[in-house]
């Protein structure tokens, strides 16, 4: 913890906290449009098949995007980038709102979309880039805190005005969140993420066979398929827990559930990335990550005392999993070059999309043959599977280099 004391400028000096803030304001209104938007499209006459269109809409041109735009952070800069991805969330929620129609609806999270694949790998990288190694995990670990925080009260905050003053208040309040993260975005210096001279083969850009190529890091594809299985398990809770929680009336608000587990998430994450950066990622990865399958396995015995056990498992999975996400993330940018680190994390991002819709859709298939409790403990096994990944990769790796 010294270190983060004797490096103060470096983790919380003026453009990195500018970064953290900006990064707050502009996910408060992605992580809003996750969870309200649907509110608005069955206020706009939508049904559920709509809802289900817009979100795989909004999710699969995030994930395409990426591929097209995710390395323009490393070929033009960070700023560019950022700038783009917060101009584009400034926008998207008033259009999004003067929709004459799903279909006009349906466009505007198209455009939403583009700052999915611009904004977030290019955020992550330019604190990455402008942290020492030795505190990387720490910078991460602060930079994934706001984005914890922005889950934690955006949605709250946009209830409380849908309830109170209509959806017109909630658009107009996401987009001057956008609004605000744009003018912080605007006092970075012109040349960001440049914390070297770049080489003449680094001026030419990113190729796409060096994106390719990152796919035969075995590290770093390890970690992708963590990411992904974490990420499973993540979007089979914001989906499905709520409604079986419904069934315990002792429990209350169910909701209440992702505020605990977001809180002590954003703490553990701080924590557990400064700790990295003195004990390694890979030590701590293997505790987090069986927290976060034992606040799962609590979930299946919840017949026993449903109220203490639902909130018990926010407190024990709620560090866990923000922990190991910050963890797999910084292993990411330890896996790969500088000049290609906002490719990587563009990636990244679309590694946590996938395994959301991929678990989401395995998890609602399997209800029809298995019972919540079952497939809360299969969840809980799997999850604790996830470590073994970059044992395979060291082997893997390993066994390249005997080879040579």
């Amino acid at each position: 913890m010294n270190s983060i004391f004797l490096h103060r400028r470096e983790i919380f000096g003026k453009e990195l906290s500018t970064v953290y803030l900006a990064g707050f304001l502009e996910l408060s209104t992605v992580m809003t449009s996750f969870t309200l938007i649907p509110l608005y499209v069955k206020h706009a006459g939508g049904g559920d098949f709509a809802i289900g269109v817009q979100a795989a809409i909004f999710t699969l041109f995030s994930v395409l995007f990426r591929f097209l735009l995710g390395s323009l952070a490393d070929s033009r800069g960070r700023k560019l980038s950022l700038l783009i991805g917060s101009l584009v969330f400034s926008t998207a929620p008033i259009g999004i709102w003067l929709s004459p129609s799903l279909v006009v609806m349906a466009l505007f999270r198209v455009y939403q979309a583009i700052g999915m694949a611009t904004f977030l790998s290019a955020a992550t990288s330019y604190v990455a880039d402008h942290t020492p190694d030795e505190l990387r995990g720490t910078g991460i670990g602060m930079y994934r805190t706001a984005v914890t925080l922005s889950v934690m009260i955006a949605p709250a905050l946009g209830m409380t005005l849908i309830q109170n003053f209509g959806f017109a208040s909630f658009f107009i309040a996401s987009s001057l969140c956008g609004v605000a993260g744009t003018l912080l975005i605007l006092t970075l210096p012109e040349k960001i993420g440049e914390p070297h001279q770049a080489s003449p083969d680094e001026e030419k850009g990113v190729s796409v066979r060096e994106l390719f190529d990152l796919f035969r890091i075995p590290e770093l594809r390890s970690t992708y398929l963590g990411i992904f299985a974490l990420s499973m398990a993540s979007g089979i809770l914001l989906t499905f827990l709520t409604g079986y929680a419904l069934g315990f009336p002792s429990i209350g608000n169910p909701a209440f559930y992702f505020t605990i587990r977001e809180s002590l998430g954003a703490l553990g994450t701080m924590a557990l990335g400064a700790l990295s950066d003195r004990l390694g990622r890979d030590r701590l990865l293997g505790p987090v990550l069986l927290s976060f399958a034992a606040g799962c396995a609590i979930l299946a015995f919840m017949e026993v005392s449903p109220r203490l056990l639902y909130y018990l498992s926010a407190v024990i999975s709620g560090v866990g999993y923000a922990g190991a996400l910050a963890l797999l993330i910084a292993k990411v940018v330890d896996s790969v070059p500088a000049r290609l680190r906002a490719s990587a994390l563009a990636f990244q991002e679309s590694a946590i999309d996938g395994g959301n819709a991929f678990g989401i859709f395995i998890f609602g298939s399997a209800l029809s043959l298995f019972s919540f409790p079952v497939l809360f403990a299969a969840m809980a096994l799997f999850i604790m599977t996830i470590p073994f990944l970059s044992v395979l990769a060291r082997g893997e790796r390993k066994g390249r280099t005997a080879a040579r």
